[in-house]
């Protein structure tokens, strides 16, 4: 039985991030259980809160992400019930969530 995990992202929005999120999910056998996101339009920014299954390689996909993502976009990464987040910063900017 695979472990669900959730996934919280935050970087300058731009078109095709859902697209481009799901694809390197896709590609690493994740299944999206439940997908949030938002814009803020007044800063432009880009929110996203995805649960998902599938065994997740933390290195390999915080790789996938830098190349995809923005500059400057965070990462956090946790297993579904764990109370601690495991940040996973691409490139910091600041604290969020």
């Amino acid at each position: 039985m695979d472990t669900n995990h959730v996934i919280r992202i935050q970087c300058a929005d731009k078109k095709g991030l859902i697209a481009k999120i799901s694809g390197i999910l896709f590609e690493n056998n994740h299944n999206v259980l439940v997908m949030k996101e938002y814009v803020d339009q007044e800063t432009n920014s880009f929110f996203a809160r995805l649960e998902l299954s599938g065994e997740l390689n933390v290195e390999k996909l915080a790789v996938e992400l830098k190349a995809l993502l923005p500059k400057k976009a965070l990462y956090r990464g946790r297993k579904r019930g764990s109370s601690s987040w495991s940040p996973r910063s691409i490139t910091v900017s600041q604290t969020f969530w």
